[in-house]
């Protein structure tokens, strides 16, 4: 959550996730008040991090799940 009057960029070490890749949904909220934004980031590791966008007072959740053999 961000409780600043202005955006701000996160980037958030990814270093507890166990050995494989990991594919991250994160919802955060779009450009309006009733808007949300989906941002779908395939193959992560714990090597990585993961970058994201919040709006002023906003906020994001984000999942990580086992990646699927493709």
């Amino acid at each position: 959550i961000n409780g600043e009057e202005s955006p701000r960029s996160l980037t958030l070490p990814l270093a507890f996730l166990p050995a494989g890749n990991f594919d991250a949904l994160v919802i955060a909220d779009g450009a309006g008040d009733a808007e949300l934004r989906n941002l779908e980031v395939p193959g992560k590791t714990a090597k990585d991090t993961l970058a994201v966008e919040v709006r002023a007072r906003g906020g994001f959740v984000a999942r990580l799940v086992a990646a699927k053999k493709r």
